[in-house]
């Protein structure tokens, strides 16, 4: 039986390489959300009628996968296309809302307030693009590694805590640059520098991302989704 996915997992000493099982990770970008003009929250706002067409478009194009776990950003347009990706309702326990994957709006101290301010500012002036453009000398790529290397540990105890089965499948629901940081960062701690490169030239628009596969703690392969 499964344990509680939604409860809060003990972090323990702070290491990585926590995946024992043989696991595929599925990371997509959330599909296109409607267009509010302010009058609605950022992270309230739902998905356009195309971006459901384009969930479950990628849906078919995956094949119609049965995943173990489901983890999404906490913004409701990431939690639609998880919902309708994975094909679950919404009290399914499998599906569990990870805040580590979407910058907090109101940081806890000040360390996080520099970090978030760091990130916000390099988005407003890179946008969507290829992440090697975040990642130079800067103190905001310091901080982006920083937030995503800890989003990765708390990634990686969720996982642990799920007890996920050899060859079962995950998805990750998420946004345009944090989810390349994460993959690259991943297959760094994970032992392919390699296959780390291909991450920094990748752009994500909707429903786009890429899936890795773990063998024996390490990242053994990539794929891009593009299409």
């Amino acid at each position: 039986k499964r344990k509680d996915l939604c409860r809060r997992p003990v972090l323990t000493e702070r290491r990585f390489g926590m995946i024992e099982r043989n696991i595929v990770v599925t990371c997509l970008r959330h599909a296109i959300a409607e267009l509010v003009n302010g009058q609605v929250a950022d992270k309230d706002r739902l998905l356009s009628e195309q971006g459901i067409r384009q969930a479950r478009e990628r849906r078919l194009k995956l094949g119609n996968p049965q995943f173990a776990l489901v983890l999404h950003s906490p913004v409701r347009r990431a939690k639609q296309t998880a919902l309708i990706i994975a094909d679950m309702t919404d009290s399914d326990q499998r599906l569990v809302a990870i805040p580590q994957i979407c910058l907090p709006p109101k940081p806890e101290n000040q360390q996080q307030a520099q970090e978030k301010a760091a990130i916000d500012e390099s988005f407003q002036a890179l946008g969507n693009c290829a992440l090697r453009n975040y990642l130079g000398p800067t103190q905001s790529a310091n901080s982006l590694r920083g937030f995503v290397r800890r989003s990765i540990f708390y990634l990686e105890e969720r996982m642990g805590a799920a007890e996920l089965a050899d060859s079962d499948r995950m998805l990750i629901i998420g946004h345009a640059v944090l989810l390349p940081a994460l993959g690259h960062e991943w297959l760094m701690i994970h032992s392919h520098p390699t296959l780390a490169l291909r991450m920094l030239d990748v752009v994500l628009n909707e429903t786009q991302g890429f899936e890795i596969e773990f063998c024996c703690r390490q990242a053994v392969s990539l794929e891009l989704i593009a299409d």
